[in-house]
């Protein structure tokens, strides 16, 4: 089975022109935090985070690593929406963290733990009944992702694994070692023998802004290649783990957006920027 989520190419670089354009606005001097959420919101601090010591729980605990992450943070943001109670998402923060720690402010359940120590995850774990595992950016993402596998086990009471796994455009393979781990640490959940999901995205959308200033985009290849929202996925992933593991365990879903050129996106750079010219140049692995 495969979800996706297509939609008409003209819509998706429309939306990536507006995208971009709030970069170009922030840019020139316009508030950044009324367009573009996340990012370093301060202090790191245990002390600096208002979790109350008391959990209240209405249904099964939901555990969320890497909560404050680009992904998982809207994960918890789509589960609440979709009606989850903050009583019911266990979220998981790897100490040291801080990026967007202040998202966790009205959240009941949140525990500082070292992704590097199984026994302070598998702590964290216990009580809780479906997961979403994803790793923070770290070379360490490998001895991670095995951590995770070992304190899923530890734990004990978990039915049900959503993992965010290797990117869909298999082009990737081999570029990225944060990628590549994300792909061989898959293995270690597989033999848990718990209802699996694993979810495939490819390059999201929302991280041009972060580029729209270049001249140059720069992608391998010159074919078209999928591209994914992070709050698709996230809205995506909230489902899956509020359906269960009857519907979704054992599945793989890639998720994507739109299949686009570097060429079109070069051109909605470019409209983004007022008509400053970014040309696409693609790369080559001779």
């Amino acid at each position: 089975m495969r979800i996706t989520a297509f939609h008409a190419r003209s819509k998706i670089l429309v939306a990536l022109i507006v995208i971009l354009s709030q970069f170009v606005n922030i840019a020139e001097g316009q508030d950044a935090s009324s367009t573009i959420s996340g990012g370093d919101n301060g202090s790191n601090d245990d002390k600096d985070c208002d979790v109350p010591t008391q959990y209240r729980s209405h249904g099964p605990i939901i555990a969320v690593t890497s909560c404050t992450g680009f992904v998982g943070s809207r994960v918890v943001r789509s589960l609440r929406r979709a009606g989850v109670s903050s009583g019911d998402i266990r979220c998981l923060v790897h100490r040291g963290t801080t990026k967007n720690v202040n998202s966790l402010a009205d959240l009941e359940d949140v525990r500082y733990v070292d992704f590097m120590d199984m026994s302070s995850v598998a702590e964290a774990l216990r009580g809780t009944s479906m997961i979403y595992v994803n790793t923070p950016q770290s070379d360490n993402v490998l001895a991670m992702r095995s951590n995770i596998a070992h304190a899923i086990h530890e734990a004990g009471g978990i039915r049900h694994i959503v993992a965010l796994g290797e990117p869909a455009d298999v082009s990737w393979y081999g570029l990225s070692k944060y990628w590549d781990d994300h792909r061989s640490g898959l293995s270690e959940l597989e033999r848990l023998g718990i209802p699996l999901t694993i979810l495939q995205p490819s390059w999201f959308l929302d991280l041009f802004p972060g580029i729209v200033a270049h001249d140059k985009f720069q992608r391998v290849g010159t074919k078209p290649s999928p591209y994914s929202s992070v709050d698709d996925v996230a809205d995506v992933t909230a489902a899956i783990l509020r359906d269960g593991p009857i519907k979704h365990g054992w599945k793989r879903y890639s998720l994507i957006n739109a299949l686009l050129t570097g060429d079109e996106i070069a051109q909605a750079m470019t409209e983004a920027r007022g008509g400053i010219t970014t040309t696409y140049v693609p790369i080559t692995l001779d």
